[in-house]
């Protein structure tokens, strides 16, 4: 009985001594091994939740761009292109409201297309800031040589373009909304024997063939809710940008590029503002104005 008791307590102090001994210990090298593992297993997630967020930014750039181009392509091709009565076809608008409403938007419409092809070469470059720079206006440096610097004017200008459109905008929807109000009225007055393809008539006629042409090709509901696009999307550039900068690394070689066309579309953002508030006729312009400025 006593060499059985005497063996229990042996056996429980080696078991004791053996816990605290072993407590005692620094931790093993796996440990170690297991503590890095995981602090690099978090930054390399955090990395890769920092690019995947970058690669969405840059996709929305270039998705919104090409949907943006996309509406531009359905004013040229459809409204203005009718607006003009391709034979034999007499005109829908003259020349006069034509271009009063559409003001330079040929121009807009070759700029849309080329941006979002050079935008959609770049981003798989990493270069969406150097490319998108070329169509900022800045000073030319002597670094440029004679070829870069012909092909640098041959660009559009997205600052010239847009404050010629933007300028001209609000008097534009004002008479586009005048037009449509007298055709309304006249559409209701108009003699149903009447043949004769009176100005009223052919506009009426107009607006209803393009927006029945445009069904499919835009999410746009008509010619009024197209014409803003340009607006909308001058005051959108510097956003999106901002976003990309947002998620790119400071040591990216594209970064000052980033920076300075966010800073100077920022700085054309403002100045659109500006322009709408200026220059649309109230009380149009004034509500206009009052959406623009809600962006800011």
């Amino acid at each position: 009985m006593d060499n059985i008791l005497w063996v229990s307590r042996l056996t429980a102090n080696h078991s004791s001594s053996s816990f605290h001994s072993a407590a005692s210990q620094p931790p093993s090298p796996a440990t170690n091994t297991t503590t890095t593992t995981t602090t690099t297993t978090t930054t390399t997630t955090t990395s890769s939740s920092t690019d995947n967020k970058r690669s969405r930014a840059i996709d929305e750039l270039l998705h919104t761009e090409a949907i943006y181009a996309a509406d531009l392509r359905v004013i040229q091709d459809i409204y203005l292109y009718r607006a003009a009565g391709p034979p034999p076809a007499p005109p829908a608008l003259t020349p006069a409201d034509r271009l009063a409403i559409f003001s330079n938007i040929t121009p807009l419409t070759q700029l849309a297309a080329t941006l979002e092809h050079a935008l959609a070469k770049a981003s798989s470059t990493n270069q969406i800031g150097s490319c998108f720079i070329q169509f900022v206006s800045h000073p030319l440096t002597q670094s440029h040589t004679a070829t870069k610097l012909t092909a640098y004017r041959q660009l559009p200008r997205i600052e010239t373009l847009f404050t010629v459109y933007c300028s001209t905008y609000g008097p534009a929807n004002k008479r586009l909304e005048e037009l449509t109000k007298k055709l309304e009225r006249k559409q209701k007055k108009r003699d149903n024997q009447t043949h004769k393809p009176t100005e009223e008539i052919l506009g009426i006629r107009y607006l209803n063939e393009c927006k029945r042409l445009c069904q499919g090709r835009t999410s746009a509901w008509d010619l009024a809710s197209l014409l803003i696009k340009p607006v909308q999307r001058c005051l959108k550039y510097s956003l999106l940008l901002d976003q990309i900068i947002k998620y790119t690394d400071p040591d990216d070689p594209d970064l000052p590029a980033l920076v300075q066309a966010r800073d100077g579309m920022t700085k054309r953002r403002h100045e659109v503002v500006g322009e709408v508030i200026t220059r649309s006729a109230a009380p149009l312009g004034t509500r206009y104005a009052a959406r623009l400025g809600g962006r800011l």
